[in-house]
């Protein structure tokens, strides 16, 4: 009767931490500049790269992680796209950056600017799964 009592214990517990790691998927991606857009609308090439990973529940509820930085980003996810947004603050001045990521195309922008000025920056590219880990 106990062993039987025990393993009915270890069931509910194993399915309560499977559905509980089910609600939470992650993705991982890989987004490399292309260009960028300052306040005035002018255009210059840019190059480098961010790794982002995009956690997100059932809801559509998402967090992302951006590589170097430590402030996250909330927004959601949809079957079209991933949003989110994000502010921190440097010594005194608020920092505010916004993602749009369409989820067919990979293409994204990020939106980089100071809180309360009309100054910034918008970066395009293009995002692509992270397919294999390195180790």
């Amino acid at each position: 009767m106990k062993v039987a009592f025990a393993f009915m214990v270890a069931i509910v517990i194993w399915n309560v931490s499977v559905e509980a790691w089910a609600d939470e998927v992650a993705i991982r991606l890989v987004c490399r500049y292309s260009y960028t857009i300052d306040a005035k609308g002018v255009q210059s090439g840019t190059t480098g790269e961010s790794h982002l990973t995009v956690k997100y529940s059932r809801d559509g509820q998402a967090t992302i992680k951006k590589q170097d930085l430590g402030a996250e980003f909330r927004g959601t996810i949809t079957d079209e796209q991933i949003v989110g947004e994000t502010s921190y603050k440097i010594q005194e001045t608020t920092y505010h950056q916004e993602l749009r990521i369409n989820r067919y195309t990979g293409a994204f922008e990020i939106t980089f600017g100071v809180l309360g000025k009309e100054t910034g920056l918008v970066h395009y590219g293009k995002c692509i799964p992270v397919t294999e880990r390195l180790f």
